[in-house]
């Protein structure tokens, strides 16, 4: 009798399986299938969004998503309050400090690749090595432990699964070391694999919970996920090396001499050309003392933070519409509004148009204003030194020339007193002074 309760208890507060886990690969699916092309495309244009999208992946936000499925009423409040909260915290965290460190960013690029890249593969693995050589027949039940479905119809003990088990993971965390120590060197091809690892996921991430959703047979929904698990790993690298290759043709950097850069072009005021005019003809490097060359150094200093206040104001604030700062020129026959439209659509759906436009007007003022600042300040390094080393020259002068005068004055002083005490001696003896006797 107590056994049947316990089972009516059970039954009471069961929950359909795969709702939960339907609900969230919806959500996920359409922000993926919506952003995953852009950030395929367009990630290098877009540091910001991509980094947040980035150390989502690194808080293994994936992991989250999957087990979703494992969620019952029991834990749902916990879930939220641990995981949500945590994967939140930390995904902020993460995003701020890689945004500040290069190096953080690199090993968290890097890292993130290596889970997109091991993702598949060691999922692939895995699928192999359960229904071929541990023996296991299908998935079961979701789980912390096993977010895919625990497999069943096999030994957990024994050598063979645990084998597969640990060497599956291991092998997801080599990978990932990896990578994350070539961070720096596969940034763009992380944020093309990002991309494609966000179209992939959303899209068959979305078909095989509603397939597993409403089919009820084992054998089918253990060729579903056979399947998606096959093909998931060549559509995936084939799409992120096709969307690396894209962004390399569309976003050539624009500050290369190789290509022509259109803030080359942009029209200055009346007010900044006479500005700047009044910038070049204040030249640091042909002045002769200390007190000259900083104080033309300072003043040019105010002058060109001035004409970049100027440049902003009538940029930036003033403008009716904006261009990106890398045109995409994948098709050179079409207008430039068709070609940056994808671009445009993004910008105006998900990120903020002032960005663009700031960093357009820093690549205006380093283009036209500075024109070659690093020349310049070189130039004026050189000066200085110079004017330090004709004031060293000078000090050192001056300091040989006193002590020449000194020993002059010495030289006469002791002359002088030599003739008196010679004098002194012939008067005290009664012998002729020598030069004093024909006087």
């Amino acid at each position: 009798m107590a056994l049947d309760m316990s089972s009516n208890a059970t039954d009471v507060y069961a929950v359909p399986d795969n709702t939960a886990s339907l609900v969230a690969s919806t959500l996920q699916a359409a922000v993926f299938l919506f952003l995953g092309p852009f950030v395929c495309i367009y990630g290098p244009s877009i540091i910001h969004i991509v980094t947040l999208i980035r150390s989502l992946f690194a808080m293994n936000y994936l992991a989250y998503i999957q087990n979703a499925g494992a969620v019952n009423k029991n834990t749902a409040f916990s879930v939220f309050t641990d995981q949500v909260a945590l994967l939140a915290a930390g995904t902020l965290a993460l995003t701020i400090a890689s945004l500040r460190g290069r190096k953080l960013m690199a090993y968290s690029s890097g890292a993130v690749l290596g889970m997109m890249v091991a993702t598949p593969l060691v999922a692939l693995m895995r699928e192999s090595l359960y229904f071929g050589t541990v023996g296991c027949t299908a998935y079961g039940e979701k789980t912390e432990i096993f977010p895919e479905g625990e497999p069943v119809g096999c030994d957990h003990d024994s050598q063979a699964f645990q084998g597969t088990f640990q060497g599956s993971k291991a092998t997801f965390v080599v990978i990932v070391t990896v990578f994350a120590i070539m961070g720096s060197k596969t940034l763009g091809f992380s944020i093309s694999m990002m991309g494609s690892t966000m179209i992939i996921s959303g899209s068959l991430g979305i078909v095989r919970s509603i397939i597993l959703q409403t089919v009820n047979d084992q054998d089918v929904m253990q060729n579903v996920i056979s399947t998606f698990t096959a093909i998931e790993l060549p559509v995936t690298y084939s799409l992120s090396f096709a969307g690396y290759v894209i962004q390399w043709m569309i976003l050539k950097r624009k500050d290369d001499l190789r290509y022509t850069s259109p803030e080359l072009y942009v029209q200055d005021t009346d007010e900044i050309t006479k500005l700047k005019e009044e910038l070049k003809a204040m030249k640091p490097e042909e002045q002769t003392s200390f007190i000259g060359f900083f104080k033309t150094v300072f003043k040019r200093d105010l002058k060109i933070n001035k004409i970049a206040k100027k440049v902003k104001q009538n940029y930036v604030m003033n403008a009716t519409s904006f261009t990106p700062y890398r045109q995409p020129e994948f098709l050179p026959r079409q207008p430039d509004e068709m070609k940056t439209m994808p671009f445009r659509l993004f910008r105006f759906f998900i990120s903020g148009k002032w960005d663009d436009r700031f960093h357009k007007a820093d690549m205006m003022l380093k283009n036209l204003i500075l024109e070659d600042i690093s020349m310049l300040q070189e130039a004026m390094k050189m000066h200085a030194k110079a004017l330090v080393v004709k004031r060293m020259k000078g000090l050192l002068a001056s300091k040989k020339q006193k002590v020449g005068t000194t020993d002059e004055k010495q030289n006469v002083g002791t002359s002088s007193t030599n003739v008196k005490r010679a004098f002194s001696a012939g008067r005290s003896s009664g012998t002729p002074t020598p030069g004093l006797a024909q006087v």
